[in-house]
Protein backbone atom coordinates (compact mmCIF):
# COMPACT_ATOMS: atom_id res chain seq x y z
CA UNK A 1 0.00 0.00 0.00
CA UNK A 2 3.04 2.24 0.03
CA UNK A 3 2.84 5.57 -2.42
CA UNK A 4 -1.30 5.20 -2.13
CA UNK A 5 -1.66 7.91 0.29
CA UNK A 6 -0.21 11.57 -0.69
CA UNK A 7 -1.99 13.48 2.02
CA UNK A 8 -3.01 12.52 5.86
CA UNK A 9 -5.21 14.76 7.59
CA UNK A 10 -7.96 15.24 10.12
CA UNK A 11 -11.44 16.78 8.18
CA UNK A 12 -11.77 19.26 10.67
CA UNK A 13 -8.59 20.85 9.41
CA UNK A 14 -7.35 20.13 5.65
CA UNK A 15 -4.18 20.69 4.89
CA UNK A 16 -5.15 22.80 1.56
CA UNK A 17 -5.38 26.12 0.77
CA UNK A 18 -8.71 27.59 -0.24
CA UNK A 19 -10.67 26.80 -3.59
CA UNK A 20 -8.42 24.10 -4.43
CA UNK A 21 -10.38 21.50 -5.61
CA UNK A 22 -13.67 20.69 -8.25
CA UNK A 23 -15.15 18.09 -6.19
CA UNK A 24 -14.87 16.78 -2.76
CA UNK A 25 -16.14 13.11 -1.98
CA UNK A 26 -16.94 12.53 1.46
CA UNK A 27 -19.43 8.99 2.12
CA UNK A 28 -19.95 8.01 5.37
CA UNK A 29 -17.72 9.94 7.25
CA UNK A 30 -19.69 13.05 8.89
CA UNK A 31 -20.88 10.37 11.36
CA UNK A 32 -17.62 9.39 12.64
CA UNK A 33 -16.11 12.54 12.99
CA UNK A 34 -15.95 15.31 16.19
CA UNK A 35 -17.69 17.97 14.31
CA UNK A 36 -19.74 18.03 11.32
CA UNK A 37 -20.12 21.66 10.90
CA UNK A 38 -16.62 22.06 11.03
CA UNK A 39 -16.13 19.10 8.60
CA UNK A 40 -18.88 20.90 6.49
CA UNK A 41 -16.93 23.76 6.67
CA UNK A 42 -13.51 22.80 5.25
CA UNK A 43 -14.81 21.09 2.47
CA UNK A 44 -16.72 24.68 1.44
CA UNK A 45 -13.11 26.31 2.13
CA UNK A 46 -11.15 24.32 -0.42
CA UNK A 47 -13.43 23.78 -3.03
CA UNK A 48 -13.45 26.29 -5.93
CA UNK A 49 -16.22 28.38 -6.85
CA UNK A 50 -19.12 26.55 -8.51
CA UNK A 51 -17.30 23.46 -7.24
CA UNK A 52 -19.24 20.20 -6.17
CA UNK A 53 -19.72 18.22 -3.39
CA UNK A 54 -21.18 14.62 -2.90
CA UNK A 55 -21.85 13.55 0.51
CA UNK A 56 -23.22 10.75 1.41
CA UNK A 57 -24.29 9.83 5.39
CA UNK A 58 -26.10 7.58 7.75
CA UNK A 59 -29.74 7.92 8.63
CA UNK A 60 -29.83 4.75 11.12
CA UNK A 61 -27.19 2.92 12.42
CA UNK A 62 -26.69 1.28 15.73
CA UNK A 63 -24.29 2.84 18.24
CA UNK A 64 -20.95 1.05 17.19
CA UNK A 65 -16.93 1.64 15.63
CA UNK A 66 -16.94 5.18 17.38
CA UNK A 67 -20.74 6.19 15.35
CA UNK A 68 -21.28 9.81 16.91
CA UNK A 69 -23.98 11.12 14.34
CA UNK A 70 -26.85 10.64 12.60
CA UNK A 71 -28.71 12.86 9.96
CA UNK A 72 -31.98 13.63 8.49
CA UNK A 73 -32.91 15.84 5.39
CA UNK A 74 -33.09 18.62 7.96
CA UNK A 75 -30.10 18.83 9.45
CA UNK A 76 -28.01 18.05 6.70
CA UNK A 77 -30.01 21.16 4.82
CA UNK A 78 -28.91 23.56 7.95
CA UNK A 79 -24.98 21.67 7.50
CA UNK A 80 -24.93 22.50 3.60
CA UNK A 81 -26.61 26.39 4.52
CA UNK A 82 -23.34 27.99 2.90
CA UNK A 83 -24.05 25.80 -0.59
CA UNK A 84 -26.34 26.45 -2.91
CA UNK A 85 -28.41 23.79 -5.06
CA UNK A 86 -28.66 21.65 -3.02
CA UNK A 87 -30.30 18.27 -3.64
CA UNK A 88 -30.79 15.70 -0.50
CA UNK A 89 -32.20 11.90 -2.00
CA UNK A 90 -32.76 9.01 0.40
CA UNK A 91 -31.01 5.72 -0.56
CA UNK A 92 -33.89 3.44 -0.54
CA UNK A 93 -37.53 4.17 1.27
CA UNK A 94 -39.08 2.88 4.72
CA UNK A 95 -38.86 -1.23 3.76
CA UNK A 96 -35.03 -1.15 2.49
CA UNK A 97 -34.09 0.42 5.74
CA UNK A 98 -36.10 -2.23 7.45
CA UNK A 99 -34.32 -4.53 6.03
CA UNK A 100 -30.66 -2.83 6.28
CA UNK A 101 -31.51 -2.66 9.96
CA UNK A 102 -32.67 -6.04 10.30
CA UNK A 103 -29.18 -7.07 8.82
CA UNK A 104 -27.53 -4.94 10.84
CA UNK A 105 -29.20 -6.69 13.69
CA UNK A 106 -27.53 -9.40 12.78
CA UNK A 107 -24.17 -8.73 11.79
CA UNK A 108 -24.15 -6.87 15.39
CA UNK A 109 -25.47 -10.13 17.41
CA UNK A 110 -23.96 -13.65 15.51
CA UNK A 111 -21.23 -14.30 16.88
CA UNK A 112 -20.31 -17.35 15.36
CA UNK A 113 -17.70 -16.31 12.24
CA UNK A 114 -19.07 -19.18 10.25
CA UNK A 115 -23.02 -17.61 10.67
CA UNK A 116 -21.68 -14.38 10.03
CA UNK A 117 -20.27 -15.60 6.75
CA UNK A 118 -23.10 -17.63 5.78
CA UNK A 119 -25.34 -14.14 6.43
CA UNK A 120 -22.68 -11.88 4.08
CA UNK A 121 -22.03 -14.53 1.38
CA UNK A 122 -26.07 -16.12 0.89
CA UNK A 123 -28.43 -13.84 3.37
CA UNK A 124 -27.90 -10.44 3.18
CA UNK A 125 -27.78 -10.25 -0.67
CA UNK A 126 -31.18 -11.89 -0.81
CA UNK A 127 -32.62 -9.74 1.50
CA UNK A 128 -31.52 -6.68 -0.15
CA UNK A 129 -32.48 -7.97 -3.33
CA UNK A 130 -35.95 -8.41 -1.87
CA UNK A 131 -35.80 -5.00 0.53
CA UNK A 132 -35.70 -3.24 -3.01
CA UNK A 133 -38.31 -5.31 -4.74
CA UNK A 134 -40.88 -4.61 -2.12
CA UNK A 135 -39.29 -1.40 -1.80
CA UNK A 136 -41.99 0.30 -4.68
CA UNK A 137 -44.48 -0.80 -2.07
CA UNK A 138 -43.58 2.37 0.29
CA UNK A 139 -44.98 4.34 -1.72
CA UNK A 140 -42.27 6.92 -1.40
CA UNK A 141 -42.03 7.12 2.15
CA UNK A 142 -38.48 7.51 2.94
CA UNK A 143 -38.77 8.42 7.00
CA UNK A 144 -36.93 5.27 7.69
CA UNK A 145 -34.27 5.44 5.37
CA UNK A 146 -30.91 3.85 5.38
CA UNK A 147 -28.68 7.06 4.02
CA UNK A 148 -28.58 10.12 2.36
CA UNK A 149 -26.88 11.27 -0.38
CA UNK A 150 -26.34 15.04 -1.48
CA UNK A 151 -25.08 17.04 -3.85
CA UNK A 152 -24.44 20.83 -3.22
CA UNK A 153 -22.19 22.92 -5.25
CA UNK A 154 -20.55 26.01 -4.46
Amino acid sequence: MEGLVEVVGIGESLPFRDASFDLVICTQVLNYVSSPPRVIGEIHRVLKPGGTLYLSTPAIFPSMHDHRWSFTPEGLRVLLTDFSAVEIVPEGGSIAGLFRTVNVFFETFVRSDRARQVLRKAIYPVTNTVAHWLDRFSRGRTHFTANYSCRARK
